[in-house]
């Protein structure tokens, strides 16, 4: 595996680790993983005036 390719996939499990984490955190609170993440998407990228 050469150095680009390996660098870019722990960048990937890093990003994936932290979904993770974040999804049973939100799960701890009693929410849907998929709906705030949903929600914060859709705040960020609503529309063009909303880009953040």
């Amino acid at each position: 595996m050469n150095d680009r390719l390996r660098a870019f996939s722990g960048q990937i499990i890093a990003i994936g680790v932290a979904l993770l984490l974040g999804a049973i955190i939100i799960l701890m609170v009693g929410e849907s993983p998929v709906r705030v993440l949903m929600t914060l998407l859709r705040g960020a990228f609503g529309d063009q005036e909303k880009i953040a």
